[in-house]
């Protein structure tokens, strides 16, 4: 996930940075092609809040923030590639994002309408939820924020409802959390939004009406509309009776393309408009009214006079439906539901719950939308040519009032309409920033494309990508716009998968120690507490302090400067303390881990003490297999150590990116190699392979330190197996083709079994070998798993670590209890 320049780097960013930096330096070891990239999500409203509190410009100030970020990254030792580095406020990138909006436009995926936002009457400007304080009001101007209807971009999500939803099954569980929170956003695709003109006084208006129904095919048979009070269409302008009842005719009449009919519409209080979201509003604001199968519209259509037509027979069939007549309802159901996609009025099969998404806002550091508004040919898209709309330089009081700054800019806004070449102006709403995250890591594969945001052959064989990365708080949103753009990309033949990532690490919060008076609750810093008599106090007042653990954060006064420790301890020491002894999904308490210091140490003189013997020894004399006392149990012990700790980092670092537990690996063959005769390591070859290992496995998460360490021992070791390049040339170790590889069965994600084999037997294993070897050894097992329904049954080969044969039954239904007998009722009344 690429940072926000803030222009300082906290704890949470080392988190993140360094577990990928540790898991691209693994797999480049193992000889894979990388591409570790970085970026900046560069625009947003704190660059602006910069200009009004700094007077200094949005671009000046994120520059600055970007280069002193930059510094902080790379003194850290991450291996990113630089080459690659993409900022979303950069004309040449924001041009392919204005591209990709108007491929959406071409598709009728984007449209305008009137919404509600949050309004600050004094600096008349548009406000978001974050800018308001708990009372209500404006951060700013303090003024009490009023709701106003403004006309905003949208995006059609709910085209691809179905789609995001359907794909959810396919993903990894890393993505469990993430795809039931989208799972839940989305909802139960259960109808379709159909769309309607609208008309007043005989004139059709701008605003469009898009009704849900789930039963498209009784189209022909509306008589009315009914919508909700919370319609943006609820206007007394609009009223066509007296306010104050229940049910009031509206001026508006809406027209369907589909039909050519045109029905009145009503503002109706009494009609159950479906589920209610979580501020007891109803998710939809309208509903059609086909009286011949609803009671209610029935009713209501008797009252107002209104004419219909029955529409479905007594046979099921379809009556009075033009083309549709004589088909049954589902046959109907799609068939008017590919009219209605045909005409560009909906059609999708949706969910009721999903919102389109709002992606106007009325800022001035975000990318221009590039649509122009003529008052001949009404709103049009910017020709693909005159891309990029590049943002106008304005002056930091220039960002004070109204609803968008870029009005300010009024030579820019003033533009000639391409259609007809009359005067026009432009949008001067621009993009939520999360459009421009949506597709980020495509561009990262083709940077310097300047024909398309990306070339579909070049990227090919690198989507989906391959690890995500990022807080889940960040990513929750972010994934779900990821996967919007990416299903679009996959309709226009842009990728060959629809998905944008495959595997997915949820990385945890850093929380530091917080401490807060009891009385107030007021936060205090750590070196203005102390200990008295073994309660926590205040060194200036005495009151007592509470301690917690608790996300770093300046407000809380808990944060670490990640700076100060590099400075303190170096950077191999700061980047151990965030990977080790703690899941990278876990929270983490910070704090200096001493242990952690203690065992870089022991490597350290490992070598020190290997390079010293060896050179005692002499450079020209070749390590062999001595033939000692007890020295080839001591041989066998030190190979199974290897081997077991190859085994598990391999397998840490592949499958569920814990390099924690690969850590803790690599400290148990630390020990193993302590405890070797040091009489006996200096020309011992298992020794000696087993130091070399634990450098090239020690170089993902401190590389400094495993550079310098392998220096000093590859220009003595005599390993045919090493070279004497740096320790980033040499190659990830392999576990011994003869060591132990079982073969584990697993059922519904459980181990049931396990067979011992060794690597050379489990690589040549096929599903059907281990089959007939389960079957064999555990015939009755097999024999209780096979007689359940099996769902599904997969074989795996995790390379060098185990082969696994997984299998998915359905649950055996617990017995239901049979009912009493007469005569166990009598025995059981008379205990």
């Amino acid at each position: 996930m690429f940072p926000y320049p803030s222009g300082e780097l906290h704890m949470g960013h080392v988190r993140v940075y360094t577990l990928s930096d540790a898991l691209a330096r693994f797999r480049r070891l193992q000889g894979k092609e990388v591409i570790h990239p970085m970026g900046w999500d560069a625009f947003g409203l704190p660059a602006e809040n910069a200009a009004i509190q700094r007077a200094v410009l949005p671009d000046q100030w994120t520059e600055a923030n970007i280069q002193s970020m930059k510094k902080q990254i790379q003194s850290l030792c991450c291996s990113f590639d630089w080459e690659r580095e993409i900022r979303t406020c950069d004309p040449s990138y924001y041009k392919w994002t204005q591209y990709i909006f108007l491929r959406l436009h071409e598709k009728n995926l984007v449209y305008q309408k009137e919404a509600m936002v949050n309004w600050d009457p004094v600096d008349e400007t548009v406000l978001a939820d974050e800018q308001i304080d708990v009372n209500g009001r404006s951060w700013r101007s303090g003024a009490k924020v009023q709701k106003k209807y403004l006309r905003q971009w949208f995006i059609r999500t709910r085209s691809f409802a179905q789609e995001l939803l359907e794909g959810l099954r396919n993903l990894p569980h890393d993505w469990d959390e993430v795809a039931a929170i989208q799972r839940n956003w989305i909802g139960q695709c259960s109808g379709s939004f159909i769309e309607f003109d609208l008309k007043m006084d005989n004139r059709l208006m701008k605003e469009k009406l898009a009704v849900f129904t789930s039963e498209p095919e009784v189209l022909h048979g509306l008589s009315h509309i009914n919508i909700a009070p919370i319609s943006p269409l609820n206007k007394e302008a609009y009223y066509k009776g007296a306010a104050g009842g229940k049910v009031i005719p509206l001026k508006i009449s809406a027209v369907s393309r589909v039909t050519q009919a045109e029905v009145p519409v009503f503002l109706n209080a009494e009609v159950d408009y479906g589920a209610m979201d979580y501020q007891n509003k109803p998710y939809l604001d309208s509903k059609l009214g086909v009286p011949s199968i609803d009671v209610a519209d029935q009713k209501m259509a008797a009252v107002f006079g209104l004419p219909y037509c029955r529409v479905v027979g007594d046979d099921g069939r379809m009556l009075n439906s033009g083309e549709l007549n004589g088909l049954d309802r589902e046959e109907a159901r799609r068939v008017m539901l590919a009219r209605c996609k045909e005409l560009r009025v909906g059609g999708d099969w949706t969910s009721p719950k999903l919102n389109d998404w709002c992606v106007s806002r009325q800022r001035y550091w975000g990318t221009p939308i590039p649509m122009i508004h003529c008052d001949s040919c009404g709103t049009v898209p910017a020709p693909y040519d005159q891309l990029p709309v590049v943002l106008p330089k304005l002056q930091p009081d220039q960002f004070q009032k109204g609803p968008s700054p870029l009005r300010q800019a009024a030579e820019w806004v003033k533009t000639a309409c391409p259609r007809c070449g009359g005067p026009a102006h432009r949008e001067t709403d621009t993009m939520d920033t999360f459009v421009d995250s949506s597709w980020y890591f495509m561009r990262y594969l083709d940077p310097n494309n300047d024909r398309l945001p990306f070339d579909p052959a070049l990227v090919e064989p690198w989507v989906p990508v391959h690890l995500y990365i990022g807080g889940v708080e960040h990513a929750l949103t972010h994934l779900f716009s990821a996967r919007l753009f990416q299903y679009f990309f996959y309709r226009e033949n842009m990728v060959s998968k629809p998905e944008p990532f495959h595997r997915f690490v949820t990385m945890g919060m850093v929380k530091g120690e917080t401490f807060r008076e009891q009385k107030t609750g007021q936060y205090v810093l750590a070196q203005d507490v102390e200990k008295k008599d073994g309660v926590l106090v205040t060194k200036s007042s005495g009151e007592g302090v509470t301690k917690t653990w608790e996300k770093m954060s300046k407000s809380k006064m808990n944060g670490i400067s990640p700076q100060s420790i590099v400075d303190e301890y170096g950077v191999d020491f700061t980047r151990l303390t965030m990977l080790s002894y703690v899941a990278p999904t876990s929270d983490r308490h910070f704090e200096i881990e001493k242990a952690a210091l203690r065992w870089m140490n022991q490597v350290w003189q490992l070598v020190v003490a290997f390079r010293k013997a060896r050179e005692l020894a002499g450079r020209g004399t070749t390590a062999t297999s001595q033939s000692k006392t007890g020295l080839k149990e001591k041989e066998a012990a030190l190979n199974d150590a290897r081997n077991r700790c190859v085994r598990n980092v391999t397998y840490t670092f592949t499958e569920g990116f814990t390099v924690n537990a690969g850590i803790v690996q690599i400290q148990h063959l630390t020990k193993a190699l302590k405890k070797f005769p040091p009489e006996l390591s200096p020309m011992n070859l298992e020794y000696e392979r087993a130091l070399g290992d634990l450098l090239i496995m020690i170089f993902p998460t401190v590389p400094c330190m495993a550079a310098e360490l392998w220096s000093a021992f590859s220009a003595v070791t005599t390993q045919p197996g090493f070279t004497k390049e740096p320790v980033v040339c040499q190659r990830w170790p392999q576990v011994d083709k003869e060591y132990h590889m079982p073969l584990l069965v697993t059922v519904n994600g459980h181990e049931a079994a396990n067979i011992a084999m060794t690597g050379v037997e489990a690589e040549k294993l096929t599903m059907d070998d281990a089959i007939g070897l389960v079957k064999s050894k555990y015939a009755e097992k097999w024999q209780r798993w096979s007689s359940l329904p099996i769902i599904s049954m997969q074989f795996k080969l995790h390379a060098g670590h185990h082969v696994e044969l997984a299998l998915e039954v359905e649950k055996p239904k617990k017995p239901t209890a049979q009912p009493e007998s007469e005569e166990q009722s009598e025995k059981k009344e008379e205990r």
